[in-house]
């Protein structure tokens, strides 16, 4: 979820080299409860819709472990690749191990 929130605050301090977040812990806080508090009676008053963000939630849950999967699956078929030997000295080392 986003929201975009205008808040006048006499002297801002702003996070990071891109200044996108509001770092005065003061406004945070009141910022934080009554978003937290008009959040929870919207969610209450229309159920379908808390149901409907659940949802979305486990879903982007859920995709996002199976993602994690698929890159540690890649990774470890990959690390698994590069400790054979490539095919031409395979062949090699064979034909050099029959000799004796």
């Amino acid at each position: 979820m986003t929201a975009v929130i205008s808040v006048k605050v006499k002297e801002p301090q702003f996070e990071g080299q891109t200044k996108t977040k509001l770092g005065n812990s003061n406004v945070t806080g009141i910022v934080l409860n009554a978003v937290s508090e008009a959040l929870s009676i919207f969610l209450e008053e229309n159920p379908n819709v808390a149901k409907s963000i659940l949802e979305k939630c486990i879903s982007a849950s859920r995709a996002r472990e199976a993602a994690r999967k698929a890159r540690d699956l890649a990774r470890k078929k990959s690390s698994m690749e590069g400790s054979t030997l490539p095919r031409k000295i395979s062949r090699l080392q064979w034909k050099k191990s029959r000799r004796m």
